[in-house]
């Protein structure tokens, strides 16, 4: 909540989107590599 007693939601929620997303990217970018990883060790 700032000096006037509002508080700022939508932009919080936009500077987590921001940041998530290209961390988001990268995990369904290298989804294929993961997989086969996780495939080829046999997680036991």
């Amino acid at each position: 909540m700032d000096g006037e007693g509002k508080s700022s939601f939508g932009e919080m929620f936009a500077m987590s989107v921001v940041s998530l997303a290209p961390i988001v990217g990268f995990v369904i970018a290298g989804q294929k590599y993961l997989l086969r990883g996780i495939a080829t060790t046999g997680l036991k």
